[in-house]
């Protein structure tokens, strides 16, 4: 059951008794203030920064077959730089590569320069590790963003996030990744789903892996197993897959809270 969180507020309360409480390091013993030494820092939490903010979100279709690929470690058969610095190795050149996009995805990059849907490549460090990771993002003829993301993982590329979807926003917070994407309310029409759903990856030692789900505008959100997810095709046959065409065989039905496919 989703439940709401509450932050809880801890008060501490320094309290002169007859008891000796009052020898508490903190406290005057004849009424007076004690230097308790410098304040300790305080490290303000991480902010969200929008990846890609010029760009326009994803269109919306009025009954997305939208597929989300669960991301997983998988190597890309393309030699790793030898300076360990992905910036050293072409964004283009790691996506052609990778086994893992559809064919409308890989089509869209094979077309660059002239006709070219990948956006500037992001580089952040996703993995903790020091060095910079490669994001990826690929906006395709059928209003989907695809977004990936590679590390080097023992030498080697790796790809370890792939994501195709209507998406409104890809932003980093820290270290993770936070994608967004529109959800439709129960008495919504068809044309305008009105929600927001956020899904936050997180590196955990081979993957980013989804770790929170929340929907805009509420409290509402919870530390949850990836939700169901249609696995992207990979060859020519992605291209079959029309927006508002069946859903990939294997999906699972979303939650009836979550109408992804309208009323």
């Amino acid at each position: 059951m989703i439940t709401k969180r509450r932050a809880a507020v801890a008060v501490v309360v320094c309290l002169l008794t007859a008891s000796g409480l009052s020898g508490l390091s903190g406290c005057a013993r004849d009424g007076g203030a004690v230097d308790g030494g410098a304040a300790p820092s305080i490290t303000p939490p991480p902010v969200a920064v929008p990846l890609w903010p010029s760009s326009a979100p994803s269109a919306f279709p009025d009954a997305p077959g939208a597929a989300v690929r669960e991301p997983e470690s998988i190597t890309v058969p393309l030699s790793a730089p030898d300076s360990g610095d992905l910036r050293d190795v072409s964004p283009q050149a790691i996506v052609l590569a990778d086994r893992v996009p559809g064919e409308e995805m890989r089509a869209r990059v094979r077309g660059c320069p002239a006709d070219c849907g990948l956006r500037e490549p992001m580089y952040r460090d996703l993995t903790g590790d020091g060095h910079v990771d490669l994001l990826v993002a690929v906006d395709e003829p059928s209003g989907r963003t695809g977004l990936l993301a590679y590390t080097l993982l023992d030498g080697r590329i790796a790809h370890i996030l792939g994501v195709e979807d209507f998406l409104t926003g890809i932003d980093t917070l820290g270290a993770d990744v936070v994608t967004h994407e529109r959800l439709y309310a129960a008495s919504d029409p068809v044309c305008c789903p009105s929600l927001q759903y956020s899904t936050r990856y997180r590196w955990n030692g081979r993957e980013l892996n989804p770790i929170v789900l929340q929907t805009e505008g509420g409290a509402d959100q919870c530390k949850v197993a990836p939700k169901p997810k249609a696995p992207i095709p990979n060859g020519p046959a992605a291209s079959g897959s029309a927006p508002g065409g069946p859903a990939p065989s294997g999906a699972t039905p979303a939650p009836a809270t979550t109408n992804r496919n309208g009323p």
